[in-house]
């Protein structure tokens, strides 16, 4: 059998504080560690990044550093890595998590055992980057994998048999720091680099539809995902509204370009009436009432549910008390 080999993709933009773990993280990995290609992709960062990549490879020639013309966005540098790939399997972590030592020996091995599968992914410790709190693991708080049809194929491992595509529409529940792919399935299948958030859940739509990849999962964890503490507090509500906007966006284009697929159409369509409501309570609560409108008008575009009447009902009388009070359609509500 042919050793594999495994190129990983990493992007980086001001990453100085972080990405010399992560890099050590893949470095360190106890099988395989002889098969890298480390490709750091350097998105215009303007702090150290370069410096210690560069140093870095200097010592490991598996580390290649790349550099971005302009500043792409993670999935723009993504795409950079992948174009470079040479590997027979692509593993990506971002400048701030962390892979466990055993990542890639449980990944690869499993897919050289277990040519049915294309896809692997894993479970994966969440800690708070700022202050390292442990804050559990992934699938403790998602409905997914547990909910997916499944069949075991022995030592924890479980080949997705339910339609991945539609139970990554429904929920979004793997991130890429936790799954190795056949470099094979990547051939065809690209980042949108349009998509600011939830790039990760869009890939692997992708994955499915274009690359025809099948996946399978364990439960085991794998690596650390750190989560920034700022994205909790003050920035949170305009995170989830960012979010609706971008969720939206690539809903309505999956609709275009998928919704013939079996259950697809209605499970976006539910998908779309619930991000479209969300956003209507969001600029609601701002006072935003033409904006409120506008989405709570798009989600009758896609059926009527309760909750759509709910919240009709509630920006009727919005639009009558907030005048009364003296405030302005558009003014921040205080």
């Amino acid at each position: 059998m042919t050793e594999p080999t495994i190129s990983v993709v990493l992007p980086a933009y001001n990453a100085e504080d972080h990405i010399g773990a992560a890099l050590d993280s893949i470095l360190n990995q106890t099988k395989y560690a002889d098969r890298l290609q480390v490709l750091v992709i350097d998105d215009g960062s303007e702090d150290q990044t370069r410096q210690i990549v560069a140093e870095i490879a200097g010592q490991s020639p598996c580390v290649k550093l790349l550099s971005n013309r302009h500043t792409k966005g993670p999935s723009g540098a993504r795409n950079t890595g992948l174009d470079h790939a040479t590997g027979n399997f692509i593993a990506f972590l971002d400048a701030d998590d962390l892979w466990y030592p055993d990542h890639l020996q449980k990944g690869i091995d499993f897919l050289l055992n277990h040519a049915e599968a294309d896809v692997v992914f894993y479970n994966f410790d969440i800690v708070e980057l700022e202050t390292n709190q442990d804050m559990g693991d992934w699938y403790s708080i998602k409905r997914y994998p547990k909910q997916l049809d499944s069949r075991e194929l022995g030592s924890g491992y479980y080949l997705v048999e339910s339609d991945m595509a539609n139970a990554l529409i429904e929920e979004s529940f793997l991130h890429l720091q936790a799954m190795i792919i056949r470099s094979q399935t990547t051939a065809e299948v690209r980042f949108n680099e349009e998509i600011l958030r939830s790039g990760d859940r869009d890939y692997a739509v992708s994955l499915v539809i274009k690359g025809n990849a099948k996946f399978a999962y364990s439960t085991e964890k794998t690596s650390v995902w750190h989560r920034h503490a700022q994205s909790l507090t003050s920035n949170r509500a305009d995170n989830f509204l960012n979010m609706s906007l971008d969720h939206i966006a690539y809903f309505t284009h999956y609709m275009k370009q998928y919704g013939t697929r079996p259950n697809t159409r209605e499970i976006l369509e539910k998908e779309l009436i619930s991000n479209h409501v969300y956003l209507s309570y969001a600029y609601r609560s701002r006072n935003e009432l033409k904006k409120s409108f506008h989405h709570l008008r798009e989600s009758f575009r896609y059926g009527t549910t309760l909750p759509q009447w709910r919240e009709l009902a509630k920006l009727s009388i919005a639009s009558v008390i907030f005048p009364v009070l003296g405030k302005k359609p558009g003014a921040e509500a205080e």
